[in-house]
């Protein structure tokens, strides 16, 4: 007897707000620190399957990377931020 069974994929996921849906091409805002500022950048992701309300991230980001999840829609890339509530961690998944 033989069984397959499925292997352990491991992806990258965030959480589903943190995406920017448009027609020219998916995105996130990552936080980062640059010349001692904080800003968020904007980054096009490329992104797989939805589970949970949340979205796999094909490509893009890297493991450990923070997104910004909620309030993006008012943010331009390269803008200062101040992180007020902790952000999405970029997490391994195994799925």
């Amino acid at each position: 007897i033989r069984v397959n069974l499925p292997q352990e994929e491991h992806v990258i996921t965030v959480p589903s707000t943190a995406i920017s849906y448009a027609p020219y091409g998916d995105s996130v805002f990552v936080i980062e620190n640059k010349e001692g500022a904080t800003v968020a950048t904007r980054r096009q992701v490329e992104i797989g399957a939805t589970r949970d309300g949340r979205v796999a991230v094909v490509s893009g980001l890297q493991v450990g990377e923070q997104v910004v999840s909620a309030g993006h829609n008012k943010l331009r890339s390269g803008q200062a931020v101040k992180v007020e509530t902790p952000t999405a961690a970029v997490a391994a998944k195994a799925d």
